[in-house]
């Protein structure tokens, strides 16, 4: 959309002047008055790696400083997450835990993506994968469907870091090589001790060393806070080449999180991925009847990064005072999620379990006198 049709950060409808916001479904903008839809100017500018030491070294951002400068800043008082909206956003509650306790942060140093990946999951197919998710979730107290509320899940551009990474990597591996012996042993058989073998497998374990060279490419992190990170690691395998060119309007209608792990904690986080990685690899290659512990020393070279927006729908479902969250990721649709546990219900399996095996030994015993 042209700029002289942007209004602070909200789009008006060429046709009737209501309010247009991203349709994942076309990837257009659409009028929620009319229906028109207007196409995205999709802006051709390569993805850009930023050196990431250069970066540190010269201490300064080559990202823009300022994310839309009559964008806002809320902060919630009860979780601390901080989410950027625009300036017409009438939205009082948190996106994460639901409090309608939030505050107006000043938005200078906010550093500003210049890549992301649109939504590709619509509000209505994010229902319809909470609602199949809550139905198969068996334990759940009997309320649980009914109380869920639709109005609850909410459309998120979460902060992610992504680093590239040429690494180098002495390493040090056990192996195992196996060898069998043959053992004795007595049993009583109609009131006589009788001798039998068996095979008894042994290991015996050596150090491999050697060296491994591997470029890692996309290791995401992501950068909040909020977000059970177990819960998060589920729903993030997004396709980091589907990334376009920042443009807000792929925002309006939605938020986005500023993230609260900076680039150097993200980097620290990454490096333990990139160790994990590396260490699978190197198991993976090698021929022994057992593969033990991995230890690396690994040196990175030309380490480069992205700061990027991924798409992201939270269900945020309240139940006894406790918040339960739910993840559904905006891009392919995989959800997760933590859900209350029924008392009754557990109580009910522990009595049904107790009762099948109770009289399964009646029966045995019964059939076997």
């Amino acid at each position: 959309m042209s700029e002289d049709k942007k209004m602070a950060d909200t789009f008006q409808c060429p046709s009737c002047g209501g309010n247009m916001t991203f349709d994942p479904t076309t990837q257009s903008l659409k009028c929620g008055s009319c229906g028109s839809i207007e196409k995205i100017e999709t802006f051709e500018r390569p993805i850009v790696e930023y050196d990431f030491k250069n970066f540190l070294r010269e201490n300064k951002d080559k990202l823009t400083n300022t994310w839309e400068e009559m964008s806002k800043i809320l902060k919630c008082k009860s979780c601390g997450a901080e989410i950027v909206v625009p300036p017409l956003d009438t939205s009082i509650a948190c996106s994460f835990c639901g409090s309608s306790h939030v505050e107006k942060l000043d938005n200078k140093d906010v550093l500003k993506p210049e890549n992301l990946i649109p939504f590709k999951i619509s509000f209505q197919q994010s229902q319809e994968i909470f609602k199949k998710w809550a139905e198969n979730r068996f334990m759940t107290p009997f309320n649980f469907k009914k109380l869920y509320s639709s109005d609850k899940i909410t459309g998120l551009y979460a902060p992610y870091w992504t680093f590239d990474s040429n690494t180098f990597s002495n390493y040090a591996v056990q192996l195992g090589t196996h060898y069998t012996t043959m053992e004795t042993y007595t049993t009583m058989e109609n009131g006589k001790s009788v001798t039998h073998t068996r095979p008894v497998v042994h290991t015996i374990w050596h150090t491999k060393r050697g060296t491994y060279s591997e470029f890692c490419d996309d290791v995401f992190v992501n950068g909040s806070k909020n977000v059970d990170p177990k819960l998060s690691e589920k729903v993030s395998h997004y396709d980091f080449k589907q990334l376009v060119s920042y443009n807000s309007d792929y925002l309006s209608g939605f938020k986005a999180e500023k993230y609260s792990i900076n680039i150097e904690q993200a980097w620290g986080i990454a490096q333990e991925k990139i160790r994990e990685i590396l260490s699978q690899h190197i198991r993976s290659q090698q021929r022994a009847d057992e593969v033990g512990g991995v230890q690396l020393n690994t040196q990175h070279d030309n380490v480069t990064f992205k700061y990027v927006l991924v798409p992201l729908w939270i269900s945020v479902f309240n139940y006894k005072n406790k918040s339960f969250v739910s993840l559904i990721n905006g891009q392919t649709g995989r959800i997760e999620g933590h859900y209350p546990i029924s008392v009754l219900k557990v109580i009910f399996i522990v009595i049904i379990s107790v009762l099948v095996v109770g009289a399964g030994v009646y029966f045995l015993n019964y059939y076997t006198q």
